[in-house]
């Protein structure tokens, strides 16, 4: 492997180390807040509103109050003051079907006169049209009919789904971002450390993607002492809200300083304006990749590695070694 494209694969892979232990604490944080507010519970109850009533933000009235009356969906929650947050399709079907059967069908194979008295059930809450089109291609079949209904509602679910999985990037975008911003993770300041500190470089040699070890743990908090993260705000003679990166002092020593010091007051200005808008710019980088979630970037960091092990030297030392 070109030595050139060696230390931009280890600054690559310290990158990637910081997005995924962030990224592990945004979901983590995610998750409690969903749970907090109860997000899957009250997305479920919408969904079933929807679904029993055939309209957007219905309210529980006909169909859908007496189903979330029940008691089978009522003791799924976990307490009086909370809601139900899983409800399975079989759960689903006894539910709808003990508002839907007449008393008296003790056969489920009771023939025309059983859809009859189903069809007039479901039509005097509200559920006519949808439980007709489950009869119709049930063709007088009662199992089929009770599985059409929970494909029904499996279908629906799916569309719940989306919206909670929606709803969960919004938080994680939004819990990102206030991460970003507080503890300064920016993916710019974040390659510019790396990039001039050969010892985190080095260190990345020894990384596994594979395995939780102790090299690995040394080295995430390697990577994140190796980046001075968050602010300083005592604002010294740069002007700027946070600490030198240990390559700014080797590479220009006090001259940035006295430079910026010398600057007229328009320059410093526009100096300061430019370095917001990469600031702002490289937080706005970072939430992005966040919201991407650990999974995503613990897939790249494995490719990473394999291609910076794949441009290993063979060890020449090995007696045994081929020639």
């Amino acid at each position: 492997m070109p030595a050139v494209v060696t230390p931009i694969i280890d600054t690559a892979i310290g990158l990637v180390v910081v997005y995924i232990a962030f990224s592990l604490f945004t979901s983590w944080l995610g998750e409690q807040f969903n749970t907090l507010v109860q997000t899957r519970a009250n997305m479920l109850v919408q969904g079933l509103r929807q679904l029993l009533s055939a309209a957007p933000g219905a309210a529980a009235g006909g169909a859908a109050a007496a189903f979330l009356a029940n008691p089978i969906f009522t003791s799924l929650a976990r307490n009086a003051k909370s809601k139900p947050q899983y409800l399975s399709a079989q759960q689903f079907s006894s539910i709808l079907l003990g508002l839907i059967n007449p008393p008296s069908a003790a056969n489920a194979n009771a023939g025309p006169a059983l859809f009859a008295a189903i069809q007039a059930n479901a039509t005097a809450i509200g559920l006519g049209p949808q439980v007709s089109a489950i009869l119709a291609k049930a063709n007088g079949d009662y199992t089929t009919f009770v599985k059409g209904v929970e494909d029904w509602y499996d279908d629906y679910m799916d569309r719940v789904s989306g919206w909670y999985k929606a709803h969960s990037q919004r938080v994680v975008l939004a819990i990102g971002l206030v991460l970003a911003v507080l503890w300064n993770v920016d993916s710019f300041r974040i390659v510019r450390a790396l990039s001039c500190n050969a010892a985190i470089r080095t260190s990345a040699l020894q990384l596994s993607a594979t395995a939780a070890t102790a090299t690995n743990t040394a080295f995430v908090g390697s990577v994140l002492d190796a980046i001075p993260l968050g602010w300083d705000f005592r604002w010294g003679s740069n002007g700027l809200p946070e600490r030198e990166l240990s390559c700014d002092a080797l590479t220009s020593g006090n001259s940035t300083t006295s430079g910026n010091s010398a600057l007229s007051a328009p320059d410093q200005v526009k100096s300061s304006l430019g370095w917001w808008i990469l600031k702002i710019a490289g937080l706005l980088v970072t939430t992005i990749a966040l919201s991407l979630g650990a999974p995503f970037w613990f897939d790249t960091l494995s490719n990473l590695t394999r291609v910076r092990q794949a441009g290993k030297k063979p060890d020449s030392t090995n007696p045994n070694s081929a020639s």
